[in-house]
């Protein structure tokens, strides 16, 4: 950088960049917000620890394909000693494509930022691991001064203390910056402190997987977790036409989106706990409801049966304390809290504060009842609606289904209440933009509590396979 200082001073560059610096920004936050895939397609042709990728290749050929596949959002690595970019490459890239452009160098001085500016990026990475708090800070002011966002990027839960509120987007980083080992794990690890320490609410920063994606079912797995963008670079970047492999990667995606998501609820015992764990489901849920004959009691097997479960586990609860519920999660390991009482909207915010998702669920008998929602379209992650009876759920019956055409919010919904092998045509049938899934529970039990894995098994097949067919 001093090289490069030394070549053009800033006064000089900015009377060169002059007309780029009236361009106006577009915002990469927004737009991984508003994308179903959230991808950030990198552009790069070589990596430290796999050497060259795609040496050849061209940003007029590679970043217009992007565009073209696709992606919400481009990075362009500017860093020649380890990454073999340029700033012509984010010059050229600006020129050709109307994407969000990142940045991606190790940022450490202001010079850099004017640099970014000019050249056309919309926003910059700012690496935990390489500056000082105060300099990240700093760093972050001037960015926005510059009318650029701002990607934070941490390996560790303790670069957490790094956040503040000149962050727009929160990254961590798969990959080991000294062994350059990669593992998604570390995002899957991180992502409970990360939601915690960003907050909800429309300025939280948006969570980013950055490294080692290469599966289309792990990005989903962590779009469920909260993450809204996924930095991609090598598994395009490797191939002879990177953007035709983004444009299969999102059609995949896309499939995959479209999935119903399956979570089957009630289990207690240890061993019917596991064998519901190896079908092909998505979230299980379990009860603590103390007057439900599926309550789960407050007992050592019971809480290490459950923390072992790999899939997203939903805790149930019906008007609990909020201190109650916090300690269950933490005890059982819990991914989600599933309220079925008349908890407020305060309460289900404070628990996503927390780093939890909320299942807000509600009775339906009428059209009115799906009124109720609207108070909570800020601070729940999803509905869920049931059967109403004179029960919080577990009723065995199904409701009117289609008084759900009255539902026009925005949060996805679950589908329960009454759910049986006999279902599948009826869910077939039904279609509503915002569904997400279905709950599964006393319709597949042999008794309350033990469920019927077989059948389990053979309605997941059939609900799946038929699923896909009507996708293709």
């Amino acid at each position: 950088m001093a090289n490069q200082k030394a070549a053009v001073s800033l006064e000089t560059m900015l009377a060169m960049g002059a007309a780029r610096m009236e361009r106006r920004t577009c915002s990469m936050r927004k737009a991984l917000a508003t994308s179903a895939s959230g991808i950030i397609a990198e552009f790069k042709r070589r990596s430290p620890s796999k050497g060259w990728l795609h040496p050849g290749a061209k940003v007029a050929d590679v970043v217009t394909a992007y565009e073209n596949g696709g992606a919400a959002a481009c990075s362009i690595l500017t860093d020649s000693d380890f990454f073999g970019g340029s700033l012509s490459d984010l010059q050229h890239a600006r020129a050709l494509v109307r994407l969000p452009l990142l940045r991606k160098d190790f940022i450490v001085d202001e010079y850099q930022l004017f640099q970014a500016r000019v050249m056309g990026a919309d926003a910059i990475l700012l690496i935990a691991a390489i500056l000082t708090r105060d300099e990240c800070v700093h760093l972050a002011k001037m960015a926005h001064a510059l009318e650029m966002e701002v990607l934070l990027e941490i390996h560790h839960d303790s670069e957490l203390s790094y956040l503040h509120p000149e962050i727009d987007m929160l990254g961590v980083n798969n990959r080991n910056l000294g062994t350059f080992d990669t593992t998604v794990e570390n995002s899957f690890r991180l992502v409970e402190r990360m939601r915690a320490e960003a907050g909800t609410g429309k300025q939280a920063p948006l969570l980013v997987s950055e490294s080692g994606l290469s599966d289309v079912a792990t990005v989903g797995q962590l779009r469920e977790t909260g993450f809204r963008g996924f930095l991609i670079g090598e598994t395009f970047m490797k191939t002879e036409h990177p953007g035709e492999r983004l444009r299969k990667f999102i059609d995949e995606l896309r499939m995959e989106n479209e999935m119903l998501k399956i979570k089957v609820c009630g289990m207690r015992e240890v061993e019917n706990i596991r064998a519901v764990e190896r079908l092909d489901i998505d979230w299980m849920g379990f009860i603590f409801y103390p007057r439900s004959p599926r309550y789960v009691p407050d007992e050592d097997v019971y809480a290490k049966a459950v923390r072992r479960c790999a899939k997203v586990k939903a805790g149930v609860f019906v008007n609990a304390g909020r201190k109650e519920m916090l300690e269950k999660a933490s005890r059982y390991g819990l991914d989600c809290l599933q309220l079925h009482g008349n908890e407020s909207p305060g309460v289900c915010e404070a628990l996503q504060r927390q780093g939890y998702r909320v299942i807000k669920a509600f009775a339906v008998a009428t059209a009115e009842d799906l009124a109720q929602t609207a108070a909570y379209e800020s601070c729940a992650d999803y509905f869920l609606f049931d059967t109403k009876c004179n029960t919080c759920g577990g009723s065995g019956k199904t409701f009117d289904w289609t008084l759900l055409d009255a539902y026009h919010g925005e949060t996805p919904f679950l589908l329960s209440g009454g759910i049986h092998p006999g279902s599948i045509p009826d869910l077939l049938r039904f279609e509503h933009l915002r569904m997400a899934g279905i709950d599964l529970n006393s319709g597949f039990e042999t008794a309350p509590a033990l469920k019927d894995v077989r059948r389990l098994e053979i309605f997941i097949n059939q609900l799946k396979n038929k699923n896909k067919q009507d996708i293709r």
